[in-house]
């Protein structure tokens, strides 16, 4: 990544809630149709922004604009390890973006104890499958409500 793509991580507030949809949106259908952890709405996203305690949400700003988010989510439901999930603004793909969330979602994780990460994905989207795979995740599961696979990443405190 040169200087020029660097991207800021900071975390989601209610401020961005709008931008984030917003941008969303912006992006053609196709190019989303693997991401789908909730129903994206302006109401939706606040709602769980406001709900959150220990689940943690991040914005991606690329001079100012959204250039994505991640979310590692599921340890205010009682799970011991958080799932990873992330979508990059279809303007701001193959920056290398997602591998630097993935750095701070370690370094998140670590500060919440958790021993690992999980995040699915659709078996089709092979360009994702391979960043988390030479990032150090391993298939573990299948999920067979959504046909995504399962993979773990163990985090070493």
């Amino acid at each position: 990544m040169s200087d020029g793509d660097e991207v800021t991580i900071e975390p989601m507030g209610m401020e961005h809630v709008s931008r984030v949809i917003t941008a969303i949106e912006r992006d053609d259908a196709d190019y989303a149709r693997y991401f789908s952890p909730f129903d994206f709405t302006v109401e939706t996203l606040a709602k769980i922004l406001t709900e959150a305690v220990k689940d943690r949400y991040f914005i991606l700003l690329k001079d100012e604009q959204v250039a994505g988010f991640y979310m590692l989510r599921g340890v205010d439901s009682g799970y011991d390890i958080p799932s990873y999930g992330i979508w990059i603004s279809q303007r701001f793909s193959g920056r290398g973006f997602a591998l630097k969330t993935l750095h701070d979602a370690v370094l998140v994780a670590r500060s919440l104890s958790a021993p690992a990460i999980m995040l699915k994905v659709h078996p089709d989207n092979l360009r994702a499958r391979r960043i988390y795979e030479r990032f150090g995740f391993r298939q573990t599961g299948f999920d067979s409500k959504n046909s995504n696979l399962v993979y773990h990443l163990v985090i070493s405190q």
